[in-house]
This record gives structure tokens, C-alpha cells and sequence, in this order.
């Protein structure tokens, strides 16, 4: 599956975005009903690096797994359709249908990772309610951030490989 990478600004601070192409147009939605967030938090990064450079592997072995627990625990049911990523943070989001099991993603993503914060949150997006919280930061964050039907604009797509 093709993706796009792109680069744009969330409250006057630099942001990329990683985003599978096939649901560019429109989010998976009608087949799979829920949204899953999941919050990396990274070490502070030193001058204009997003995270310190030695952090690269463990960032890599974070998504890699991530990406992983939600295809094992989603039964069939996930898709994995996007990637934001500003300094020291990353945020991944899922579509699944109601049989996927994502709330057992996060204590297995702890269990592997426990030197990193890791957070975790699920709607329903047609209703926008909230059917898993993972902590009262993981709430405020995504109350204020998490819309399951946008996309950041695209300034200039790059094909990721």
C-alpha cells in the first residue's frame, strides 16, 4: 500500500504526517466503525532534532509493535491509517470494527516498552463516543485534538516507502 508524507503545523510547531493513501479521500468509516489513538511519548529532543538520535531504534521497535499488537488483537478487524509525529511525541490511528480487541493493545505495547509514556483511546466515529481511555492526559488531549474525521491539510506529498 502506497503512503504520503507531509509536513505542516499544529499550534505554530512543526508536524509530519504519515498517511496510507487508499484512505486519503475517505476514512474506512462505513466497514469499520471505531477509532483507536494511541499516544507515544518520546524523550526531550536535543536542539531541532524530534527525539534524541540514539531513541531512533526504540521509536522504530515501538511503531513495529504497535502495528503489530493491533493486527494481532484486532481479529481480522484493523487497519492502521495514519501516523502524526511532532517533536518528542508520536500519535498512531487504527479504524476497527466492534469484534477488534485494541484496548488490550496498550498493557502488552507497556509491557514491552515500560521506560516509555504510552497512552491510549477509542470512539465510535459515527457518534464520536468515547468507548476506552487510557489515562486523564490521553482525555484532555484527545477532547481537544482527537477529530477522527480530519486530516491535516496536504501541503506537499512525498511517496513513503
Amino acid at each position: 500500500m502506497p503512503w504520503i508524507s507531509y509536513q505542516f503545523e499544529v499550534q505554530g510547531k512543526p508536524a509530519s504526517a504519515l498517511l496510507d493513501t487508499q484512505f486519503a479521500e475517505a476514512p474506512p468509516s462505513d466497514k469499520l466503525p471505531h477509532i483507536a489513538w494511541f499516544g507515544v511519548y518520546l524523550k526531550r529532543p536535543r536542539g531541532k532534532s524530534w527525539w534524541q538520535r540514539s531513541e531512533q531504534p526504540i521509536v522504530e521497535a515501538i511503531e513495529h509493535d504497535l502495528i503489530r499488537l493491533c493486527g494481532s488483537f484486532g481479529n481480522g478487524w484493523a487497519v492502521y491509517v495514519r501516523r502524526l509525529e511532532m517533536p518528542s511525541f508520536r500519535e498512531y490511528y487504527v479504524y476497527f470494527d466492534g469484534n477488534a480487541e485494541l484496548q488490550k493493545v496498550l498493557p502488552s505495547l507497556q509491557a514491552l516498552h515500560s521506560g516509555y509514556r504510552l497512552e491510549f483511546e477509542s470512539r465510535s466515529v459515527r457518534s464520536g463516543h468515547i468507548t476506552n481511555r487510557g489515562s486523564r492526559r490521553a482525555q484532555s488531549m484527545a477532547n481537544h485534538r482527537f477529530n477522527p474525521t480530519s486530516t491535516p491539510p496536504l501541503r506537499s506529498g512525498v511517496a513513503a516507502g
